[in-house]
C-alpha cells in the first residue's frame, strides 16, 4: 500500500498509529466494534494511554452486530465515560471515522470509510477509506469534527458493566450470521475455507461465551475478589472456559461428583495447558503429587485423602456443577482448602437456584448467559417443547416426603400400560433418529424400554444395574445410539451430566420435573448443535405433580409472586412472546388448566412457611439457624416470605423458633435486654452495609464489647471492607469509591456520618455516642447475657443473614433489571 496515498483500499491497520510525537487525541466512531479488530487495535490504543494521549470511542448496538466481549474489552481499557453508544432518534447508525488530532490542527486529519472495527474490515477485507487532512480541506474536516463531538455528547449514553451485562442478556444474533450455512455459500467459501485454516493452527481457542466469562472473571479479579460463580447454559462449554481461566495458574483442582466430568475435564485441560503434569483421585487413582488435580468429591472429601493435601496446595479451585455445592461432602472441600481464587460452574440460573450455593461464592456471580441467551446467540440450538396433558397418573395418591416423591411409589404410578401408550403415540406422532428418555427409576426405565421394543422402537437403558434386561454399557450404548442403531435409550440421572451427545434431536420428559437445575440438564442434553440438526423437540408429559406450576417460569425465565402476573407469564409462552428465536413453546388446554389451578390453589403463607422449615430441618437434622433456613430456599420461595411481612420469620425469628420448637426460648431470656438487642439486629434499617462494621465490632468476633472506641470501630471498617464485596456501596458514589487508600480517619468520618449517627438516631434506647471520648456504648444491660452462648450464637447468626440477604437482593434486583 502506498502510504503516500489518501485513498485506503486495504490494511487500515497499518495507518492507525501513534507516531505523530505531536498527538494530542484520538476520537472514533464506528457502527459497530468485534472482538476480533478490537485486537487489531489495542496495541495502538495501549500506545496512546502510556503516552496519555486521551481516546474517546463512540459506537452502538444498532443490529446486533456489536459483541458484548468488544465491548467489556473496550471499557476495561478506556474506562469510565470514554466509550458510548448511540441512542439518537436516527433509525440507523453507519458512520466509520478515525480521527487523528494533532497539537498542530493543520497536522490532524480523520480517515473516512467504510471500517467497522473488525478483523477483516481492518485488514484483508475489500474496504474504503480516505484520508481527510486539515491542511488541504479543513472545512470538511471541522465539520466532520463538529458532528463527531455533538454525537458524543448530545445523542449517546455512557457504556458501564451493567449497560455491557444487559446487552449481553438481551442480545439476538442478526438473523444473516444465524443461516451463514444456508444463504451466502457461494459468496462465503473463501471465507469458510480462512476460518477452517484458522482453525486448524488455533486449534483451542476460547468461544464468543468463553471469552466474555474470561473478561468478565479478569474483572473480578482485580476488583479483589477471591471467589466468583459462573452460570453458562448446559452446552455452551463450561470446562474448557474453566481451563483457559487456569491458565495463570501452576497449580490447580478440579471437583465434581461424577467420574464422566472428571474424564472429560482431565482430557480438556491436557489439550489446553498441554501438560502431563495432570492426576487423579477418583475410581482408585491417588495421583496426588501432580499439579492439576481432579477429583472426585466421594474420594477428596475423606479426611484420609484430603489431608494428603496441605490447604494452600492448590492456587486456583474449581467446584463443577456448583449446584450440589452445598451439601456436606463439598462444604468439607471448599472449607479446608484456601486458594487464590475458587471458581464455580453451574447451569442453573440465579433466580431459580437455592441461595445456600450463591452464598459460598459469596453472591459474585461474575458471568451469566442462560438458555434463552445462548439460543438467541446460535450457541445452543433451538427447541420446540410441547407440555402433553398426562391423565394416566395421580400424584396425589403419592406420598411426597422430605420435598420428594418416594421413589417405589412413583415408580409404580408411572409404570403403567397406559401410560406407556399415551407416551408412544406421541413419540411416533414427533419420532426423529435419535430419542433421550429421562425417568423416575431403573424400574420405570426399564419398563419403558420394554414396552417400546415390543413395539418396534429399538431401544436400551443406560443405569448403574448392568445386569438388567435392557441396560447397555455405557460406552457401546451410546456409541450405537449415535450410529443409529438404537434408537431411544432411557436413563434415569446417569446422562443429567457429563455427557456430550450433540445428534440428540428429541427428549421425552417421563417423570414429575421438581427442580430447575434437572430440567435444565435434561434440556441441555439435546441443544447442542450436530450437522443436519435443526432444532431439538421436547415432549414433557404433564400431571398435577408437586411444582408443575413451576415449568412456565423455568421456559420464561421469570419470577414473580403475584398471581395475576404468573398467569401473564403463561399467556405470553402460549403466544409465544418472550421466547427464544425459532423456539415454540405449546401446552394442551389441560395443562394450561392445571397451572392455573396450581396457581390459585389456596395455600396459607404461614403454611408454607413452616412446611419450608421443617423440611429444611429435616434435612439438616436440627434446629435451623437463619442462616441455614434462608439458604435453603429459591429466591422465588424467599420473595414470597418476604412480601409477605406480618409473617416472615426473618424479621423474628426467635419468636418464630418459639413457635416451632417447644421450649426454644426461656421466659427469662423473652423478657432481657438481650432479646431487644437481638430484635433490633433483625429490623434495623439497612439500605447500605455501613451499619455492619460497628456491630461487628460490638460482636468482636465473639468476644462482645459494651463499649467500642474509635481504633476498634477503624479496625473493624478497614477488616470488613477488605472483602470486595461488601464494598459495593462505596464503589459507586465517587467521593467514596477511592476506599482502598483511605487511612483512619476517613473510615472514622463514614462511621460517624452514617451508622454511629442513624443507629444513635433510630435506637437511642439501645445506643448511645460520646463526643469527648469518641466511644460508643450500649446502653442496655447485657451483663448477665454478653458471655452467654445462646445469646452470642443468635448475634452473629442475625449480623450473618443480614449482609447476605443485602448482597442477595442485589444480585436479584440485578436479574429483575435485565
Amino acid at each position: 500500500m502506498d502510504m503516500g496515498m489518501n485513498a485506503v483500499t486495504k490494511d487500515l491497520i497499518e495507518r492507525l498509529n501513534v507516531n505523530d510525537q505531536d498527538l494530542m487525541g484520538i476520537d472514533i466512531i464506528v457502527s459497530f466494534i468485534k472482538l476480533s479488530g478490537y485486537k487489531q487495535l489495542e496495541p495502538m490504543l495501549k500506545d496512546a494511554l502510556r503516552r496519555s494521549i486521551p481516546v474517546r470511542v463512540l459506537t452502538s448496538t444498532y443490529m446486533n452486530v456489536t459483541e458484548p466481549a468488544a465491548l467489556s474489552e473496550l471499557y476495561n481499557l478506556l474506562g469510565e465515560g470514554n466509550v458510548r453508544l448511540y441512542n439518537g432518534r436516527a433509525p440507523s447508525f453507519h458512520p466509520k471515522a478515525y480521527f487523528f488530532k494533532s497539537k498542530e490542527k493543520y497536522q490532524s486529519y480523520v480517515l473516512v470509510g467504510s471500517s467497522n472495527i473488525s478483523r477483516v474490515a481492518l485488514t484483508n477485507g475489500i474496504e474504503w477509506n480516505y484520508q481527510v487532512e486539515a491542511s488541504v480541506d479543513q472545512d470538511s474536516y471541522d465539520y466532520y469534527m463538529e458532528q463527531f463531538e455533538y454525537l458524543f455528547k448530545y445523542d449517546s449514553y455512557a457504556l458501564d458493566t451493567e449497560k455491557i451485562s444487559e446487552y449481553r442478556r438481551t442480545l439476538i444474533l442478526p438473523d444473516a450470521e444465524r443461516k451463514i450455512s444456508r444463504i451466502n455459500e457461494h459468496y462465503n467459501k473463501y471465507r469458510q475455507n480462512n476460518n477452517y485454516k484458522k482453525r486448524l493452527s488455533n486449534l483451542f481457542e476460547p468461544n464468543q461465551s468463553q471469552t466474555e466469562a474470561l473478561i468478565e472473571l479478569k474483572r473480578t479479579k482485580n476488583e479483589g475478589n477471591d471467589k466468583a460463580l459462573v452460570v453458562v447454559a448446559t452446552g455452551v462449554g463450561k470446562t474448557f472456559l474453566a481451563a483457559f481461566d487456569s491458565m495463570d495458574y501452576k497449580s490447580v483442582l478440579f471437583v465434581a461428583h461424577r467420574e464422566e466430568i472428571l474424564n472429560q475435564a482431565y482430557d480438556t485441560f491436557a489439550k489446553v495447558r498441554g501438560s502431563e503434569d495432570l492426576g487423579r483421585v477418583f475410581n482408585g487413582y491417588q495421583e496426588v503429587d501432580k499439579k492439576i488435580v481432579f477429583a472426585s468429591v466421594q474420594s477428596l472429601s475423606r479426611k484420609e485423602h484430603i489431608t494428603k493435601f496441605e490447604f494452600n496446595n492448590f492456587e486456583y479451585v474449581i467446584i463443577d456443577e456448583f449446584h450440589h455445592a452445598s451439601s456436606p461432602s463439598y462444604k468439607r472441600i471448599i472449607d479446608y482448602f484456601k486458594p487464590k481464587f475458587l471458581l464455580g460452574l453451574t447451569a442453573t440460573p440465579h433466580r431459580l437456584d437455592r441461595k445456600d450455593v450463591f452464598e459460598i461464592c459469596d453472591y459474585n456471580v461474575a458471568y451469566e448467559t442462560d438458555l434463552f441467551s445462548a439460543i438467541n446467540r446460535d450457541w445452543l440450538a433451538p427447541f420446540r417443547y410441547y407440555g402433553i396433558y398426562d391423565g394416566t397418573v395421580d400424584y396425589g395418591k403419592v406420598r411426597y416426603i422430605n420435598g420428594r416423591y418416594v421413589e417405589d411409589e412413583l415408580s409404580k404410578a408411572v409404570s403403567t400400560d397406559d401410560r406407556s401408550k399415551l407416551i408412544f403415540k406421541h413419540y411416533m406422532k414427533h419420532q426423529r433418529k435419535h430419542t433421550m428418555a429421562f425417568c423416575s427409576s431403573i424400574d420405570h426405565a426399564e419398563y419403558m424400554a420394554d414396552y417400546f421394543n415390543s413395539n418396534g422402537i429399538k431401544s436400551v437403558t443406560i443405569h448403574s444395574q448392568i445386569s438388567r434386561k435392557y441396560c447397555a454399557d455405557r460406552t457401546i450404548g451410546i456409541e450405537k445410539f449415535i450410529t443409529g442403531e438404537i434408537e431411544v435409550i432411557f436413563s434415569v440421572d446417569m446422562l443429567n451430566e457429563g455427557v456430550d451427545i450433540p445428534v440428540i434431536d428429541l427428549i421425552l420428559l417421563l417423570r414429575p420435573t421438581e427442580s430447575p437445575t434437572v430440567f435444565f440438564q435434561q434440556l441441555g442434553r439435546g441443544l447442542r448443535h450436530s450437522a443436519g440438526k435443526r432444532n431439538l423437540k421436547i415432549l414433557d408429559f404433564i400431571g398435577n405433580y408437586k411444582n408443575v406450576e413451576m415449568i412456565p417460569f423455568w421456559l420464561s425465565g421469570e419470577v414473580t409472586t403475584d398471581s395475576k402476573k404468573k398467569e401473564e407469564v403463561i399467556k405470553k409462552l402460549i403466544d409465544q412472546e418472550n421466547i427464544p428465536v425459532d423456539c415454540y413453546i405449546d401446552f394442551d388446554f389441560e395443562v394450561v388448566n392445571i397451572f392455573k389451578e396450581m396457581i390459585h390453589k389456596k395455600v396459607k403463607i404461614i403454611d408454607e412457611i413452616k412446611e419450608l422449615y421443617v423440611s429444611c430441618k429435616e434435612e439438616l437434622g436440627h434446629i435451623p439457624s437463619r442462616m441455614e433456613f434462608f439458604e435453603s430456599l429459591s429466591d422465588i420461595q424467599y420473595r414470597s416470605i418476604k412480601a409477605q411481612s406480618k409473617v416472615n420469620p426473618f424479621n423474628k425469628y426467635l419468636d418464630f423458633l418459639s413457635t416451632m420448637e417447644l421450649g426454644y426460648l426461656s421466659g427469662d431470656f423473652i423478657n432481657s435486654d438481650a432479646y431487644k438487642f437481638i430484635n433490633m439486629l433483625e429490623t434495623t434499617g439497612m439500605s447500605k452495609l455501613y451499619k455492619m462494621p460497628i456491630l461487628l465490632a460490638f460482636y468482636n468476633k465473639g468476644s462482645f464489647k459494651i463499649k467500642i472506641n474509635k481504633d476498634e470501630v477503624c479496625q473493624s471498617f478497614y477488616e470488613f471492607y477488605q472483602n470486595e464485596r461488601n464494598a459495593v456501596d462505596l464503589d459507586r458514589h465517587k467521593n467514596t469509591n477511592n476506599y482502598k487508600t483511605w487511612k483512619k480517619n476517613d473510615y472514622w468520618k463514614l462511621a460517624l456520618d452514617n451508622p454511629i449517627h442513624f443507629l444513635c438516631k433510630t435506637h437511642d434506647d439501645i445506643f448511645e455516642y460520646d463526643n469527648m471520648t469518641e466511644i460508643m456504648n450500649i446502653k442496655l444491660n447485657l451483663t448477665s447475657w454478653y458471655k452467654n452462648d445462646f445469646f452470642l450464637y443468635h448475634v452473629e447468626d442475625t449480623i450473618h443473614f443480614r449482609r447476605s440477604n443485602f448482597l442477595d437482593q442485589l444480585l436479584s434486583n440485578k436479574d429483575n433489571k435485565s
